[in-house]
């Protein structure tokens, strides 16, 4: 049975990965990682800086799995945002994780002989409904799951503690540089440290807007003042967001 680490390369992953690297863990088959060309710039720096070298250490690598092309926002039919924006009334579903990483890392293993096997997801104790999801939603009988951070009983901020105990920084949590999910703190470092990067996040704020209204809709927003992007107040106080990924793929 083939063992196959999901890489979100947030800081429950990266924790699994010290895991690994303790020896605490057994070391998996294959570690895989699908690229939406969206993701935070920091995810891969992260990468680069600390968890590939180390792996090399002991004969693994992230594979990166790349996109083909750039990532349409919309569903095939044109009907639904993949996303999960804001709107007036709420906030909609988040599809973006499985068409954008689960199909893809699927077919990516597909296509290097791997169809069966085990995936380790990252999800630790305090995200029991994320993996409840997982699970309910799961419609491939020849993949099993495991969730190496519940075996150890480690919550999330247990696994950030590690990760800093074991000398590494506590990494970004793993999500899309325009995904609306993103707390202030979040955007202003997408802001401050990748402005083209924000500038486009705004860009796609207005462009969803407006084909939203051209349908009828009410708006859309990626931030959840429901404000455009470049006019929020990203020095105030927010909630925590809940996390939307229902797929283990991202923000882990």
């Amino acid at each position: 049975m083939t063992n196959i680490l999901n890489y979100g390369g947030g800081r429950q992953t990266v924790c699994i990965i010290t895991l690994i690297l303790r020896g605490v863990l057994e070391k998996p088959d294959r570690i895989i990682c699908a690229d939406t060309g969206r993701e935070n710039p920091m995810t891969w720096e992260y990468m680069d800086k600390f968890v590939t070298p180390a792996l090399a250490e002991i004969g693994l690598a992230v594979e990166v799995i790349p996109p083909k092309s750039a990532y349409d926002l919309w569903s095939d039919n044109g009907n639904t945002i993949l996303i999960p924006v804001w709107l007036s009334d709420g906030k909609m579903s988040s599809f973006c994780s499985g068409k954008w990483k689960r199909d893809h890392m699927d077919k990516f293993l597909r296509s290097t002989g791997t169809a069966e096997g085990t995936r380790w997801i990252g999800f630790a104790t305090d995200e029991r409904r994320r993996i409840n999801r997982l699970l309910a939603s799961e419609r491939a009988p020849q993949w099993k799951y495991r969730f190496p951070l519940t075996e150890f009983c480690l919550n999330s901020a247990a696994a950030c503690h590690l990760v800093g105990q074991f000398g590494w920084p506590i990494p970004e949590s793993s999500a899309c540089w325009m995904c609306p999910m993103k707390r202030n703190q979040e955007w202003k470092v997408i802001r401050d440290s990748y402005p083209h990067l924000f500038a486009e996040a705004c860009r796609i704020d207005v462009e969803i807007r407006e084909e939203d209204f051209w349908r009828g809709g009410a708006g859309m927003w990626l931030h959840h003042s429901l404000l455009p992007l470049a006019d929020a107040d990203l020095d105030a106080d927010d909630a925590p967001m809940m996390q939307a990924c229902s797929l283990g793929m991202c923000m882990i």
